[in-house]
């Protein structure tokens, strides 16, 4: 038989286990009628009995039984900490006064399991905010005799960092509450103070470390203002650096803590995340110096090995949801800056470095876990890394990461395994560093950089152009270029101000910059090389491509010029015209006139018809014109280079090709940035590789897409599910217009093609008639 004490905590637990589950109705009014009157009076063993009660009853989550608490928690009621505040043996206050506000705060911390039902009682949160003034000078009284004074030893401190913290969860269930509350001075220094706690951890363990930013975390979410990271950084003194390493040894730790990485991870990324949108702010600034973007991408394969244990059961069922929603807002933000961010370049560097490819390739294949709208942001993030690769630093960087992957695991196999609007996204993806990395190899048989003119733009291979003799950084192909750009070009001025800026490098790098882009855009654009033959063969100057790195996969369409298109057909109508008038006056004739102006009737009207049509069609769907916006000033003139060093000639006297390239718009502008090309060898320039990920879903993922955009159900405020179904609502209206768009498009680029053919055969069929007519007619002596 067991000799062990019977001490208070086990008689509580004694106590609980032998209550009821549930109250009847006659029980509940016989404790509403005698208990709770008495607790409002004051009696303890009565507040103490709603106090245990609010954590296992839901019936005892009424607005009077916290009115109850709330009525010994008046700011009036106070009293000097030097003078009252004395624990007993028991840890009970000596002070009456006390121990029931005590208790009464207990009492707000233990509802904590039924805050679901907070938010569907509005009276409750409208009842802790009109009285959040007088429980916070009661939360300030216990932080300041525990924590600053030193009055309590470390079992009691452990507690009561709990209460306040958990208090502050009460009372924030709601996106109005947590506003209302935060606007009440003191609450967010408070809220500060206890996340900066005991940083030494000389009493709190590793489930207490992350309590305390809950809700600094809820504040800065919920109100977004600069106003509130100054209140929190004027609570630590103004030490920026401080705070910010605190949060990130604190992250750090709950990585490596698997009891707690699934609840805390997901508090301190989102508020290193939400630093983020405050880039001016100190505690921004400290942040960037530590490179968070290396922190989270790191932070990303401990949550992924402890989802993989979490989905066999290894934790409480909830941790694997959580764990998804952390991998899930890091993803979100990795998407966000590599779009939004002036240095999206670096940031795009420093995932790839710090192995978001590997972590990308892990998610592949458990990808079926995680909801369909939750994929779409690991598709983002590929689809953001995928347009990057168009640039130079970007691409070499992502093609050496996939040769160490490659090199470790079989790539395709996993993402073959995967779902498929993941699997596509790799595809492309994959695709896309392959063809860039047979790109680089051609670039780097050149042994040199490629140089641009500056005044014509035309790109010479081996770098031979002369350089200026004033500023040595301007290079010309020709004396007449170097003439015009100095009296046309403003490079008289220019010349003087680049003798004293060391911008040679730069100069260099951006001519590379903008050669490796062409060629990109080049090879993205092969696979409408036979619809661009069809325009050259039919005659047509300005044949031109338009590739769209918004789009994910990469967007290519075939341009045409109306004008050219409408001379084109009316050239084509005089030549039928005359055929006609020829035949006219050839009796012997007629029965073939009729039948072939049978065959080229391509209209009931028997006219050929002008692109006026195809133009009006285009701009019902998103016309080419539409998304290309306008075109650079000045196209750059570029000539290709196979990875032999033999430039592609143009001997073939075939037009050249106009590339169009459109990107996402810098850090600060609205519409996109567009590069303009003229690539004179396209026809002989070699295809790389190039997918199209477009395929057809099948039956059972179109319904899944149907019912991509609902909201699953969930302990959120119905404020933040309000907010929920409107984004999510919206996101899925964008999408079908987008796939809407898309497919249009691509009808009436098919629509252009089977116009061009036909026009082309039509007039090559008159064009040989009118030579077989007027041969008869010489022979015949027909006028």
């Amino acid at each position: 038989m067991s000799t062990e004490p019977v001490t208070r905590d086990r008689l509580s637990a004694l106590k609980r286990a032998s209550r009821p589950k549930q109250h009847t109705d006659q029980e509940l009014r016989r404790i509403m009628s005698t208990k709770l009157p008495n607790a409002k009076k004051g009696d303890l063993r009565d507040i103490r009995y709603f106090v245990e009660g609010v954590r296992e009853y839901s019936e005892f989550i009424v607005p009077e039984v916290f009115g109850a608490f709330l009525g010994h928690l008046e700011a009036s009621k106070v009293p000097p900490i030097e003078t009252s505040f004395s624990l007993g043996a028991d840890d009970h206050f000596r002070d009456p006064v006390i121990e029931r506000a005590f208790q009464s705060l207990l009492g707000l911390a233990n509802s904590a399991p039924f805050q679901a039902l907070f938010e569907r009682r509005a009276e409750i949160g409208e009842l802790l905010v009109a009285r959040w003034p007088d429980v916070l000078s009661w939360m300030w009284y216990f932080f300041i005799a525990c924590f600053e004074r030193n009055l309590a030893d470390r079992s009691f401190k452990k507690n009561m960092l709990r209460v306040l913290c958990t208090t502050f969860a009460v009372g924030c269930h709601r996106d109005n509450c947590t506003k209302a509350i935060a606007d009440v001075p003191g609450s967010i220094r408070l809220a500060t103070l206890l996340c900066m706690l005991d940083t030494k951890s000389s009493f709190m363990s590793p489930d207490d470390t992350y309590l305390g930013a809950v809700t600094m975390t809820y504040f800065i979410q919920v109100k977004i203002e600069a106003s509130v990271l100054d209140e929190m950084l004027e609570a630590v003194g103004g030490n920026a650096e401080f705070f910010v390493d605190t949060m990130i040894a604190r992250l750090q730790h709950a990585l490596d803590t698997p009891k707690i990485i699934d609840k805390a991870v997901a508090i301190y990324a989102t508020f290193l995340i939400l630093l983020d949108i405050f880039p001016d702010h100190p505690l921004a600034i400290s942040l960037q110096t530590k490179n968070p973007t290396i922190i989270l991408t790191k932070a990303l394969h401990p949550l992924l090995d402890t989802l993989i244990q979490a989905s066999s059961g290894r934790f409480d069922p909830d941790a694997a949801p959580r764990l998804r929603h952390s991998i899930t807002t890091i993803l979100s933000y990795f998407h966000r800056i590599m779009l939004e961010n002036p240095d999206r370049i670096k940031r795009a560097m420093q995932t790839l470095q710090a192995g978001i490819m590997a972590i990308l390739i892990d998610f592949a294949p458990i990808a079926f876990t995680f909801q369909p709208i939750d994929r779409d942001t690991l598709v983002q993030v590929l689809g953001q890394l995928t347009w990057l690769t168009t640039h130079l630093p970007v691409a070499r960087q992502a093609s050496a990461e996939l040769e160490k992957l490659e090199s470790s695991c079989s790539v395709q196999t996993r993402f073959n395994a995967s779902t498929l609007d993941v699997r596509n996204a790799w595809v492309t993806f994959y695709d896309a560093i392959l063809a860039r990395r047979t790109i680089l190899t051609q670039m780097q048989a050149l042994n040199s950089t490629p140089m641009a003119c500056d005044n014509c733009f035309r790109f010479d291979e081996r770098a031979n152009f002369k350089k200026c003799a004033g500023c040595g950084m301007a290079h010309y192909c020709s004396r007449e270029c170097q003439r015009r750009a100095w009296k046309e070009r403003g490079h008289k001025v220019e010349c003087q101000v680049l003798k004293n800026k060391p911008a040679k490098s730069r100069r260099r790098a951006t001519n590379q910059e903008k050669y490796f882009l062409a060629r990109v855009a080049v090879n993205d654009a092969q696979h409408r090389k036979e619809q661009l033959k069809q325009m050259a063969s039919i005659g047509m100057k300005y044949i031109s491509v338009f590739v769209d790195y918004r789009e994910f996969p990469p967007r290519c369409l075939v341009n045409y010029s109306k004008e050219e298109m409408d001379s084109y057909a009316k050239e084509t109508n005089d030549i039928m015209e005359e055929v006609r008038s020829m035949l006219e006056r050839c009796d012997s004739l007629v029965q073939q006139s009729t039948d072939f102006l049978k065959d080229t009737t391509l209209t009931p009207s028997g006219e050929v018809p002008s692109s006026n049509g195809l133009n009006h069609a285009y701009k019902a769907g998103a016309t080419v014109a539409a998304l290309v916006g306008g075109e650079s000033a000045d196209p750059v003139r570029i000539h290709l280079v196979d990875i032999n060093g033999e430039s592609g000639a143009n001997s073939s006297g075939v037009p050249p090709v106009h590339v169009i390239v459109c990107l996402p718009p810098s850090s600060g502008a609205r519409r996109p940035r567009n590069e303009h090309f003229v690539i004179d060898d396209f026809w002989e320039f070699l295809h790389i590789k190039f997918e199209d990920s477009n395929v057809e879903l099948p039956e059972a993922s179109k319904e899944e897409e149907k019912n991509k955009y609902v909201i699953t159900t969930g302990s959120y405020s119905p404020d933040v599910q309000e907010m929920a179904r409107l984004a999510l609502l919206r996101e899925s209206q964008r999408v079908i217009v987008e796939k809407g768009k898309a497919e249009t498009v691509e009808k009436f680029q098919g629509v252009f093609a089977t116009l061009i053919r036909d026009l082309g055969e039509r007039r090559a069929k008159a064009v040989d008639m009118k030579a077989a007519i007027s041969k008869f007619m010489s022979e015949n002596n027909i006028p």
